[in-house]
């Protein structure tokens, strides 16, 4: 069995497909899916997912890349028992920075929403999935400030070097890995999931984005993880990959399936 620990169900579920990617992902063993918030309009839509399907989860954020969007009312979403499993996906993203006198103004907000952000999640006693492009040095500085443990953070989508892969280890945060892990140019994140700790390791699709070889360059859906997860088992030699990330996935977000 495997669980996609980041996906965007929002999509599918407004153009009339939820269904029907919900129903091939089971076919390949996809039991249950944490769907992501990167604004207030994904995370309303995701709660009622949540609500109706007993094998989704949710998570609420904005994302930084939506820093000056409404920023979502986030106590709404502990008012009830259908309560988010993790607050994200949040972080720093400097990769799109425009090269003008507003870089350090842009930079700043996005610093301090994520600030915000991780004092919701120590309020609520909840773990952080992470979005980090670029930026892994701010990032991990915020991070540790905040008094966030280690083994309540998620890097999702790993796409750093073994430089980064080795501080995150020694900090004992969790790791997720996409479809990007098996493309040809991917070798220096393959050479960072080589030292990945084998009980901190998660897997995702990050749909619509990221579809793994043999399907990149199509939209990506949660059914195409198997790929992903096949592919990182063989390159690593270990059978016991693909139920030992689904271990992990349990125990980082507290779900119960």
């Amino acid at each position: 069995m495997i669980i996609d620990s980041h996906c965007h169900l929002d999509g599918f579920f407004k153009s009339g497909q939820l269904d029907d990617i919900l129903s091939r992902a089971a076919d390949v063993g996809v039991c249950h899916f944490v769907t992501i918030g990167t604004n207030s309009e994904e995370c309303l839509i995701n709660a009622d997912l949540a609500k109706k399907f007993d094998q989704i989860d949710y998570t609420i954020g904005l994302h930084p890349l939506n820093v000056d969007a409404i920023k979502p009312d986030f106590e709404q979403f502990f008012l009830n028992k259908n309560m988010p499993c993790a607050i994200g996906e949040i972080g720093l993203d400097y990769h799109y920075l425009p090269d003008s006198d507003d870089r350090i103004e842009i930079i700043e907000k996005q610093k301090d929403i994520f600030r915000e952000q991780l004092e919701c999640a120590k309020l609520h006693d909840l773990p952080v999935t992470i979005h980090s492009r670029d930026a892994f040095d701010d990032t991990f500085e915020i991070l540790v400030n905040s008094g966030i443990k280690g083994n309540e953070i998620l890097f999702h989508c790993f796409s750093y070097s073994p430089r980064e892969m080795e501080i995150l280890m020694n900090f004992g945060t969790y790791v997720s890995f996409a479809g990007n892990v098996t493309y040809k140019n991917a070798s220096s994140i393959r050479e960072a999931l080589k030292l990945a700790n084998k009980d901190r390791v998660l897997l995702e699709t990050d749909c619509p984005y990221l579809a793994p070889v043999p399907f990149r360059g199509k939209p990506n859906e949660p059914a195409f993880i198997q790929k992903t997860a096949e592919f990182i088992s063989d390159f690593l030699g270990d059978d016991k990959f693909i139920d030992r990330a689904f271990e992990n996935t349990i125990r980082f977000f507290g779900l119960r399936l």
